[in-house]
């Protein structure tokens, strides 16, 4: 049985409602998780700076490893995982637009341009201009970068190494 046009335009618009619940979705979880761990790498470095303790060499290399790993299973697993979703589900919501002639001229009568711009057509494409998940990752590694600064710079290693540094360029 194929279904009529009403039945298929209420398929469509259900289909892309779903998408539109879908992207939201991703979009929320990776806000969320980089946010959190933005805020969970700021505080910690907040603290080894303000408890002005030296850590030893070893203390160190095992909170910036736990650190550094966790940062290279949430950017490269799951951000990347949701990366990869969200352009899916953004390529199948630019095809359902497409059905419904959401980007076509005088779509709701003559004299009427399209309901969504045309650079909406290419979201999940090679053309698609969306740089949410640059940015998501630039948090993420801007934490890590700050982090790792801060514990570095309470490290008995590391100071050793700048004075000698320091030493040797007569300073």
């Amino acid at each position: 049985m194929i279904p009529g046009n009403t039945e298929k335009l209420t398929i469509l618009i259900s289909a892309l409602e779903a998408r539109y619940r879908a992207l939201d979705a991703i979009r929320d979880r990776g806000q969320g998780v980089s946010v959190w761990s933005l805020g969970l790498l700021l505080g910690a470095a907040g603290w080894i700076v303000q408890s002005g303790k030296i850590f030893p060499v070893d203390q160190t290399a095992v909170i910036c490893a736990g650190v550094l790993a966790a940062w290279i299973v949430l950017r490269f697993v799951f951000l990347a995982d949701l990366r990869r979703g969200f352009i899916a589900q953004q390529q199948v919501t630019a095809t359902i637009e497409e059905r419904l002639g959401l980007y076509a001229e005088g779509r709701f009568g003559p004299g009427t341009g399209p309901v969504f711009p045309e650079v909406w057509r290419a979201a999940g494409g090679k053309g698609g201009r969306g740089r949410y998940f640059q940015s998501t990752y630039a948090m993420l590694d801007v934490g890590l970068v700050m982090f790792l600064a801060a514990a570095l710079s309470r490290s008995d290693w590391v100071r050793a190494w700048v004075t000698q540094g320091l030493k040797i360029a007569g300073l």
